[in-house]
């Protein structure tokens, strides 16, 4: 179970590249503990589970290990999709933005504000509402702002990057998400 909690947070908390980078510093450091006879063998190793496990969610909960059908679309990566969106346009179309430093500013989608509280920082292409506590990517303005999945969100950014034979899953289309 503490296996599993420590799993998550790696996963909420990491991209794969750095979960990829994580379990190769774990296992190293496992092995030189081992080769140095150190008392501290197990605790790398348990770590170096715990990333493995991490990297195996994250690309289930991504979609990297749903089944392909050979001649299908290609697969979609959310780190490539992420990297050619540009949050500032995509944001800038629902809400007004302001150059303010090396971010910028405007009024909250999400709460009522008359002070501008909501920063979009392009060189983490990450964006943040001080006021309410929001905050994300690409994929989470989409699904915040649009009411659709992630598997949705991708799709539809995939598109708006323009990246060939953007489809995750041709027979189903993205699903929005209802308020209740």
């Amino acid at each position: 179970m503490t296996r599993h909690l420590h799993a998550s947070w790696f996963v909420d908390n990491f991209t794969l590249p750095e979960l990829r980078r994580y379990l190769t510093d774990f296992e190293l450091e496992a092995w030189t503990s081992n080769e140095e006879g150190a008392s501290d063998v197990g605790f790398w190793e348990e770590l170096a589970d715990i990333a493995r496990l991490a990297i195996k969610t994250r690309k289930h909960r991504d979609g990297y290990l749903a089944p392909r059908r050979a001649g299908g679309p290609r697969r979609l990566d959310p780190e490539e999709v992420k990297e050619r969106v540009d949050l500032v346009d995509l944001i800038g179309r629902d809400v007004t933005l302001k150059r303010a430093g090396n971010a910028y500013r405007g009024l909250c989608p999400f709460h009522r504000e008359r002070t501008p509280s909501f920063f979009v920082f392009p060189d983490h292409n990450r964006f943040k509402c001080f006021g309410c506590d929001k905050g994300g990517d690409a994929f989470v303005w989409v699904m915040e702002s649009m009411g659709l999945t992630f598997s949705g969100a991708l799709e539809y950014l995939a598109r708006e990057a323009g990246l060939p034979g953007a489809v995750l899953h041709p027979a189903h289309p993205p699903r929005r998400i209802l308020p209740v």
